[in-house]
């Protein structure tokens, strides 16, 4: 039996940025729109996105909704934890329940990461491969695990915070409580902080690739440096985990050229013999992952309500 083409909403949630769109079963985008978000811990949550989520779906009447977000999610409920930002806005806000009631549609909701990761194993890179893991790279680092064909979610839906693995116990303090986390040593906020550390002036991610890019030696030393970090803990979650390949995903990939070669260096340097050919995969969905992902994850619910959550 063919399944009925599906259409569903998808919503890529991050901490500055919401994207939302029509994905239909074969992962292709339409009717995209973006919206910055305003962090600050008294702003209402997520009511532009709620705006535009309202007029798509009296528009083009998808048949599900699909939510990637950035934070601490609790699968079981939908609702924001305090995570690693306890005084924003979003802290206790029924994601899930508002739009399912707010539209009336079927709703799934899941940590950004996670869905790039069903984003690339639908339709993207990750097509063909039973165990792999997705890294994104952005404003911080998470990961989506892919083992034996499915999403691994834990027991609340919080496997994957490999961003949170601690590199370094006497590094620095993370807002998670934890020291040396690695998200500190390499994601955006990381290498702006490391950069503007060493040249004393505030210096943005962007900023930082760009000079490298253009040859500057000061800058690409502290990048190189970040990548080496990452490669030490990408071999933590490679011993734990023997994937097929990981896939990089995020805003930051578009730089890979610039940190690949020291972080598989370090990778390799700091794992066993047997995990030294690791494949490491840029994301073929690129910066879409999340929101394809996140479409294809409702659209496969209202197939098969089993296939979501922990």
């Amino acid at each position: 039996m063919v399944a009925r083409p599906l259409t569903a909403m998808g919503m890529d949630i991050g901490a500055t940025n919401a994207r939302v769109a029509l994905v239909d079963d074969k992962g292709r985008l339409t009717e995209r729109s973006q919206f910055a978000l305003d962090p600050s811990p008294d702003a209402p949550p997520l009511a532009d996105v709620t705006v535009a989520a309202v007029k798509l779906a009296l528009d083009a009447k998808p048949a599900a909704v699909g939510i990637g977000t950035a934070g601490q999610i609790d699968q079981l409920t939908g609702t924001f934890l305090p995570g690693v930002r306890p005084d924003s806005s979003r802290v206790g806000f029924p994601l899930r329940r508002h739009f399912e009631e707010t539209l009336g549609l079927p709703t799934v909701v899941d940590i950004d990461s996670k869905a790039a990761a069903y984003g690339e194993l639908q339709v993207g890179r990750g097509r063909g491969m039973k165990n792999f893991v997705c890294i994104t790279l952005g404003t911080g680092l998470g990961a989506g695990i892919v083992a034996g064909g499915r999403l691994v979610h834990g027991r609340n839906g919080f496997a994957g915070h490999a961003g949170h693995i601690s590199i370094d116990g006497d590094g620095p303090l993370c807002t998670c409580g934890n020291h040396g986390c690695l998200e500190l040593y390499f994601s955006g906020t990381a290498i702006s902080r490391r950069v503007s550390e060493r040249f004393g002036r505030r210096v943005t991610s962007e900023e930082a690739f760009g000079a490298a890019s253009g040859g500057d030696a000061a800058f690409l030393e502290v990048i190189h440096a970040a990548a080496r970090d990452l490669g030490r803990g990408l071999a933590i979650v490679g011993h734990l985990l023997n994937p097929e390949a990981f896939i990089f995903s995020g805003s930051m990939v578009e730089w890979h050229p610039l940190f690949f070669a020291d972080m598989l260096e370090a990778y390799r340097d700091s794992t066993m013999a047997c995990f030294r050919d690791m494949p490491m995969l840029i994301a073929e969905l690129g910066e879409d992952a999340g929101l394809i992902g996140a479409g294809l994850l409702a659209i496969d619910f209202v197939r098969e309500p089993s296939s979501a959550g922990p």
